[in-house]
């Protein structure tokens, strides 16, 4: 396994499909330790730092102070988009105005949960529950995505195991928000933080 065979699993994996599809050719997550972008580049370090923005009602519900299930799924498809460590601040602005603006509803900015990549790569018992690989995201070359490995089994047992481990993985996120409703000051957060 090289670099040149991880990039090309991951281009060849559909888009919504790219974790499983990552999983199946190269299983445990090792990959990770290349770069998937298509520049290069480090993968990820354990003790590397990660942020993932959420927004109301999007992705977060500030009125149940909870994170919308439905919006880790994506672990197990496209990938959990995050911010990676030395993001510069035009990044982590796009990365807000995107999640502000991109959708049909209107949003507020919640803040960001920020994590040791090490917090994820734990989750599980004998085998690896998720990775954190470096990825492309339009212009950004601090961009990381969360990926799910696929469980064996059939049917209603995967989708069990996935939806156990996608909660587990919630709780973190849950437990490592810092909550901020205007980008100059979760910027200021960030960067107090390590990003």
């Amino acid at each position: 396994m090289s670099q040149a065979a991880c990039q090309k699993a991951w281009s060849d994996a559909g888009q919504h499909d790219k974790a499983c599809g990552l999983d199946r050719v190269h299983p445990d997550c090792t990959c990770e330790k290349y770069s998937l972008c298509l520049i290069g580049g480090l993968g990820i370090a354990d003790d590397e730092i990660l942020a993932r923005v959420f927004t109301d009602p999007a992705s977060y519900q500030l009125s149940i102070s909870a994170i919308v299930k439905g919006k880790i799924t994506c672990v197990h498809g496209g990938g959990l988009s995050t911010i990676r460590k030395g993001a510069s601040d035009q990044e982590i602005f796009d990365t807000i105005n995107a999640l502000l603006t991109g959708g049909q509803e209107a949003q507020s900015l919640v803040g960001a949960a920020v994590f040791e990549t090490s917090d994820i790569r734990k989750l599980g018992n004998r085998e690896r529950w998720f990775g954190a690989y470096a990825t492309d995201d339009c212009n950004k070359e601090h961009h990381a995505d969360i990926l799910g490995t696929c469980p064996s089994g059939s049917g209603n047992s995967v989708k069990d195991l996935k939806s156990s481990r996608r909660n587990e993985l919630r709780k973190i996120l849950e437990n490592n928000i810092m909550f901020a409703s205007d980008p100059i000051e979760l910027l200021a957060k960030l960067r107090s933080r390590g990003i």
